[in-house]
């Protein structure tokens, strides 16, 4: 996803991150009174998550992933990248 300098959040490294956030590096951006966090192309082909709060997008965030490969099919594109990264 392609955003303005302006709307990107840098995550801050924290011991308190989970894993995936840490190993998958996702895109955190400040969409009006929301923070949003993203790993792929856009929200609809990729995992999608928002919240009130930086903490609480991430956890959103973390949440869809999860969901998302636990669900996944063999086509799922998104759910494999997160596979292999989560996975060392």
């Amino acid at each position: 996803m392609d955003l303005p300098a302006e709307m990107k959040v840098p995550i801050e490294s924290s011991d308190d991150l989970a894993v995936s956030v840490k190993n998958l590096h996702p895109l955190l951006f400040k969409d009006g009174d929301s923070y949003c966090c993203e790993l792929g192309p856009n929200p609809a082909e990729g995992v999608f998550g928002c919240g009130k709060t930086v903490r609480d997008a991430l956890v959103d965030w973390d949440m869809n992933l999860q969901e998302r490969i636990k669900n996944a099919d063999e086509n799922d594109e998104a759910a494999a990248f997160a596979r292999q990264y989560m996975n060392g």
